[in-house]
């Protein structure tokens, strides 16, 4: 590597990323090509926060997503198809095709292959760690992935790494200056050792971590490991302040921090209490919790979607909900019980049909710009268009007028324009003979489906599934149309109280948050790590910007997370 690695630790609310596209920026003013930039994190909503504050002139990428881009690009220099990325029903239906392809079919259960499976996947041990009989299986299972130019998502990872030791395709990413972004969640044998192969003849670089924020270790993370297999050329710094929360909050959540946030110092001026309600029972303990919501609502005008509650076991939602029902205080499920209709997936899927439809309906031209993501940011679009809005127009005089805008943009534009054309092409066909034939030729042609396979959203590929249900028993594309047009606009009404569970909730912030089960058996729970459930505990804290809440029910023991937070507590019922 040219120049040292760094390592930047940064706590919650420490600014993390507008620093690091502050760095992108002072590389792009000292005449670095964006080609030359790689910017890479955990999560997709992470990576499009990064392009979208680099107006798509550098595309922040996932670290699935980087590595297909490696797979993708070996097949190309070698003239070869790339593979096709399996969902999760196709990898099911392969595994079992496998098991009845084997002569251990009869004494193996799909449950427990795939259970072997998931966890050599994660951990990245060799199939000898598992039972003869999944070995079995599952070496059956690699072979038909690759005889049918296939790949799983845990493939990506192994493939990539496989590609890159080939030296004419690592040399083309020669002279990198590399980011990598939440640096807790990376793999030791899954991401890193891909990520490592770039070091050597890289410009430079920089790792953003918060080690306090590392709950993903059943996905493999483990940053102390990643952390000793960094480069010897490490310099290490700390970010401190935290821009988010009050002093209080960052106060009481401190006693649970590692080092790179023990420290934080605040930034914001002081506001109320960290509380801590110990109520009698369980039923207290949830009555307690809408009589805060309500208080809150009272005294601070907070908006429903403001106030988050946040849990650690998806069987703490259920009696919260009805508590909160039976009182009149409206909720929204952040995450995989969320309606399909609040989805981007359903959100962009109208665009695409909308368009598909009236290919010069401008009012969808921007929802398709943005997913997937085609790297055209805000200020981007505001130097195209002519109007408040974009148009279809606006495009065509920015084609004609080429030299007004980079290279890069010329192109994302007119594979815009392609996209358009495809769709009229679908449309006008009677080779697709049933409204779901047609809309899913409609999702190949948008690019969703193979953006949330590559980027590893099972959900996301799960509600476009649902989506294609919910077209089986319309007549036509302008049907549905209409059908998701109203579902989507429902969806968007006002959302209520977020109900959240702790790692769910990693990423985003809340005025008001409230914490329930503070207690042994949930927070932390019997079967968790104990450092992973102390880390949960502190995401969980420091998610709330002026106001938290931790409360308990004296039916358990209490938490030893409790212990030396300073809280005001409240005995209730009064």
């Amino acid at each position: 590597m040219q120049n040292p690695m760094r390592l930047i630790q940064a706590g919650p609310g420490a600014g993390k990323t507008r620093r690091l596209v502050g760095m992108i920026k002072d590389l792009i003013d000292s005449g670095v090509s964006p080609f030359n930039i790689l910017p890479m994190t955990f999560s997709r909503e992470g990576a499009m926060v990064i392009t979208d504050k680099m107006d798509g002139e550098v595309v922040g990428k996932t670290n699935h997503g980087f590595c297909l881009s490696v797979v993708k690009l070996a097949c190309k220099m070698r003239g070869e198809t790339a593979p096709h990325i399996a969902g999760d029903e196709e990898v099911k239906k392969i595994m079992k095709r496998a098991i009845q392809e084997t002569d251990v079919s009869s004494i193996v259960e799909f449950g427990d292959v795939m259970k072997d499976y998931n966890s050599i996947c994660e951990s990245g041990k060799s199939l000898d760690s598992i039972m003869p009989e999944s070995r079995v299986v599952i070496t059956r299972y690699r072979q038909i992935m690759a005889s049918e130019g296939l790949l799983d998502f845990p493939g990506i990872l192994e493939r990539a790494n496989k590609e890159l030791d080939d030296p004419d395709i690592c040399s083309f990413y020669d002279g990198l200056h590399i980011f990598l972004d939440e640096g807790q969640d990376i793999s030791p044998t899954g991401e890193l050792p891909v990520i490592q192969k770039l070091f050597p003849k890289a410009e430079g670089a920089t790792m953003y971590a918060s080690p306090s924020q590392e709950i993903y270790s059943f996905r493999g993370s483990n940053f102390k490991t990643v952390r000793d297999m960094l480069p010897s050329n490490l310099i290490e710094e700390f970010m401190l302040e935290n821009h988010r929360s009050t002093p209080e909050i960052i106060q009481a959540s401190s006693v649970l921090a590692g080092d790179d946030a023990k420290g934080m110092i605040p930034v914001n001026p002081s506001g109320s209490k960290v509380k801590w309600a110990d109520a009698i029972n369980n039923d207290m303990e949830y009555d307690f919790i809408a009589h805060q919501i309500n208080e809150w609502r009272s005294n601070f005008k907070l908006p429903w979607e403001q106030i988050a509650i946040l849990v650690r076991l998806h069987d703490q939602t259920g009696p919260i909900e009805r508590t909160l029902r039976a009182r009149g205080i409206p909720i929204s499920i952040v995450g995989t019980k969320s309606s399909i209709f609040e989805r981007p997936e359903a959100q962009g899927l109208l665009g695409y049909v909308r368009l598909a439809l009236n290919i010069m309906d401008d009012s969808v031209l921007e929802t398709i710009i943005d997913f997937p993501p085609v790297g055209i940011g805000t200020r981007r679009r505001h130097a195209i268009r002519t109007a408040e809005t974009l148009t279809w127009n606006d495009l065509s005089l920015a084609l004609y007028n080429r030299d007004d805008h980079p290279d890069y943009v010329y192109d994302r534009i007119q594979g815009i324009v392609w996209l358009r054309e495809e769709l009229k092409r679908i449309m006008r066909s009677t080779y697709y003979p049933t409204t779901v034939d047609k809309l899913q030729a409609i999702i190949k042609c948008s690019g969703i489906n193979d953006y949330l396979l590559a980027e590893g959203d099972r959900t996301g590929t799960r509600a476009l599934d649902n989506l294609l249900d919910e077209a089986k028993n319309l007549r036509s594309i302008g049907e549905f149309a209409d059908y998701l047009k109203v579902e989507v606009e429902r969806s968007r009404v006002p959302k209520g109280v977020q109900i959240s569970t702790l790692h769910t909730s990693k990423g985003r912030e809340w005025q008001a948050v409230l914490m329930p089960g503070m207690q042994q058996g949930i927070l932390p729970f019997e079967k968790g790590d104990p450092q992973e459930e102390k880390n949960l505990a502190f995401v969980g804290m420091t998610r709330a910007k002026e106001h938290l809440v931790l409360t308990s029910s004296r039916e358990s023991k209490m938490s030893p997370f409790l212990e030396g937070t300073s809280q005001e507590r409240i005995i209730w019922p009064r």
